[in-house]
């Protein structure tokens, strides 16, 4: 088999486009390793720990010497995927159980229908957020004795347009924290 054997070169190129694909379906979900990609796959069937996922991943039981390494790798794999919102763990109980988050869904989802990912603060919720900054701002600035003055009903209405995009931002936040948890 020289390097001028046709079959061989078909073989080689095929090799190549499809690690090429693999990496830009890696690249486009935001996973920057093969252990990370495997997890999350693993995690679609439904909740793991970490020791289920060594096991399922390298196949290795507690009882082998170098699984205290594996361990270890898968951990920090999995606290990489925490980090990034794709998956969730339980704070309390013996077992913590990995599980993939809704926003890691969504990513997943959107990378296999070629979409742009979801945003983890969309841009309707950062305006909301910005405009209840300023909001509140003006309402601290007027009502601290500066230079400043409005009537009062002005300012009434100031500090309930301030109240409803404090409570819409609050349920915005939460919704956006339960996405991720």
């Amino acid at each position: 088999m020289g390097e001028d054997d046709p079959a061989l070169a078909e073989d080689l190129h095929r090799v190549e486009s499809r690690l090429r694909s693999s990496a830009k379906s890696l690249d486009k979900l935001g996973l920057v390793s093969v252990i990370e990609a495997n997890i999350v796959a693993e995690l679609l069937d439904g909740r793991k720990t970490v020791a289920e996922l060594v096991e399922r991943l390298y196949q290795v039981a507690r009882e082998n010497p170098h699984y205290s390494a594996y361990y270890d790798k898968v951990r920090r794999a999995a606290g990489s995927l925490e980090s990034k919102g794709y998956v969730a763990r339980r704070l309390l109980g013996r077992d913590k159980p990995y599980k993939l988050t809704r926003l890691g869904w969504d990513r997943i989802l959107a990378a296999s229908l070629n979409g742009k990912p979801p945003r983890t603060i969309p841009g309707v919720d950062a305006v909301l957020y910005l405009t209840t900054l300023t909001l509140g701002g003006l309402c601290w600035l007027l009502s601290g004795g500066t230079n400043l003055s409005l009537g009062t009903g002005s300012y009434l209405a100031l500090f309930s347009a301030f109240l409803i995009a404090a409570g819409m931002s609050i349920v915005r936040f939460l919704e956006t924290v339960s996405g991720i948890t």
